[in-house]
């Protein structure tokens, strides 16, 4: 008998987009939408059980990610499918979080508020959630890379940009 793959969330239908049944996607950062998709389909949870749903078309901007599932072809349709969580094979998910993770060396830091913070000099993974070394003002800070503070990553720009809390960048001192 074939081991059964394991599964964890990757992320949710936030949405509907449009009135002809498209959905808007939010991913936990890092992870790539292309990379998560299991022969041409979407692994949704429902009812506690992974279910394909094979795409028509998705669109991954970098901001947002827009996805047509075969078969939803109408606003009221797709509205039945908002809050389910997006799943991706746990081995996956592992190997493009490191590598994605690794990836974001070297990418500018920059705050919506303060500008540019600095350059990630390394990235640490930890159980909460990875954390980013950067050089600013001349000393090492870290920052944690959490869907909150993150408004998007520019992977083509090698940016990152976030909204961090006042005085995050000071509790390092």
């Amino acid at each position: 008998m074939a081991a059964e793959k394991k599964y964890s969330v990757a992320g949710f239908i936030s949405r509907t987009h449009g009135l002809k049944g498209e959905l808007k996607v939010k991913l936990s950062s890092p992870f790539s939408f292309a990379d998560m998709l299991v022969k041409g389909a979407v692994m949704l949870e429902i009812k506690g059980k992974p279910v394909p749903h094979f795409l028509d078309t998705f669109n991954d901007s970098g901001t947002d990610i827009i996805i047509k599932l075969q078969d939803i072809n109408h606003v009221d349709r797709a509205q039945g499918l908002v809050g389910l969580h997006i799943l991706a094979d746990d081995k996956l998910l592992t190997e493009s979080d490191e590598n994605q993770l690794k990836q974001l060396k070297e990418f500018l830091l920059i705050d919506k508020n303060l500008g540019e913070i600095g350059r990630v000099t390394d990235v640490t993974e930890m159980p909460a959630h990875p954390l980013l070394t950067v050089n600013f003002n001349g000393e090492e800070v870290l920052v944690p890379l959490v869907d909150d503070f993150v408004i998007e990553i520019k992977k083509r720009k090698k940016e990152i940009h976030v909204e961090l809390p006042e005085g995050l960048l000071n509790l390092n001192k």
